[in-house]
């Protein structure tokens, strides 16, 4: 039997309210804010900020005041039943989401979960010959990441972007930090359309300016209906905290390879520099398999985070997860002078 974890959530909230009979969460499984909850028509609104009120009185309820120390205890203990039951549905052989492995719902990306030979970026430069379907990573002759050196000035006709805040699920697969945001909206470029998928991010970045690196890139991935991707390469210095991650930060998994919800819509264009003039090339997947004719812009405008944010991601890593810088090749990369 499958229990979805957005069940449990609304269960384990429902107790606030001691045996008051009013219910605590909406029944999405969405996590009330820290300072209310209002959960009927005469919900109260003017609680004390340290103070949660809850109940329903068109129920016959009474209203229920816990402390903001008591909900965040019983949040933590929502999240501990979310794990126990991911716990449960691995060892039932399904998804996090219920889902039998390869079913829609399941993970998607360039770095979705799968049954692909085990890999670490130590053995970056041996990728090719793990497996067969690896070879791209040793053979290619268009390999991501790159240098942006010595790139051809162009008038480029800009990517329309048109995201929309959406629903999105979080997971920590042990390469890196991904967030799905499956109706996140669209990007086109060149004339076509592709969907958004997921983001995720690599530290020290992967491509290099003259050479160096920054401390961390954003990789935001989109697909198209045929398959082709195309990626947003976003590279960040250290400065002032981008207050879009804190969300992010927040829904941090507590374990490793089971998704977990973001407690919060997430708007991709949010993450996103003001500058988005691009460095363009054609490339690959810059994981196994390697797979070729992704479409790269790696924006020329930048973003910040503070070390302390960087920390919470890069803090989960085993080792760095960069993927070193591939041969340019015969390829072109082009630089958008329309900026």
């Amino acid at each position: 039997m499958v229990v979805r974890v957005a069940s449990f959530a609304a269960v384990a909230l429902a107790v606030v309210a001691c045996g008051g009979g009013g219910d605590a969460a909406p029944s999405d499984g969405s996590a009330p804010t820290d300072s209310t909850a209002e959960t009927g028509a005469s919900a109260e609104t003017s609680a004390p900020a340290d103070e949660v009120h809850t109940g329903d009185a068109h129920a016959g309820s009474a209203t229920v005041t816990v402390s903001k120390q008591q909900f965040d205890e019983l949040r933590l203990q929502v999240l501990e039943l979310a794990v126990e039951v991911d716990k449960l549905q691995t060892a039932a052989g399904l998804t996090s989401a219920g889902d039998e492995p390869g079913e829609p719902g399941a993970a998607t990306g360039e770095h979705a979960v799968d049954e692909a030979p085990h890999w670490t970026y130590e053995d970056a430069e041996r990728w090719g010959e793990l497996a067969d379907e690896f070879g791209a990573c040793g053979a290619g002759d268009e390999q991501s990441p790159i240098d942006l050196t010595g790139a051809v000035g162009l008038d480029i006709p800009n990517a329309v972007i048109d995201y929309v805040p959406g629903d999105a699920t979080i997971i920590d697969n042990g390469h890196t930090v991904q967030v799905n945001v499956p109706e996140a909206g669209t990007l086109e470029l060149d004339g076509k359309i592709y969907a958004f998928a997921e983001f995720h991010f690599h530290a020290p970045s992967e491509h290099t300016v003259e050479g160096d690196h920054w401390p961390m890139e954003w990789h935001f991935v989109h697909r198209a209906d045929d398959g082709s991707l195309a990626v947003l390469g976003v590279l960040v210095e250290e400065g002032a905290p981008w207050p879009a991650f804190d969300v992010i930060v927040e829904s941090l998994p507590m374990q490793r390879d089971v998704a977990d919800i973001v407690y919060g819509d997430v708007d991709v264009a949010d993450f996103l520099p003001d500058l988005t003039a691009a460095f363009r090339y054609d490339g690959s997947l810059t994981t196994p398999p390697c797979s070729e004719g992704v479409s790269w812009s790696v924006l020329q405008g930048t973003i910040t985070m503070s070390l302390e944010q960087m920390e919470a991601f890069t803090s989960r890593l085993d080792e760095p997860n960069n993927r070193p810088v591939q041969p340019t090749n015969e390829r072109t990369l082009e630089k958008d002078l329309s900026a």
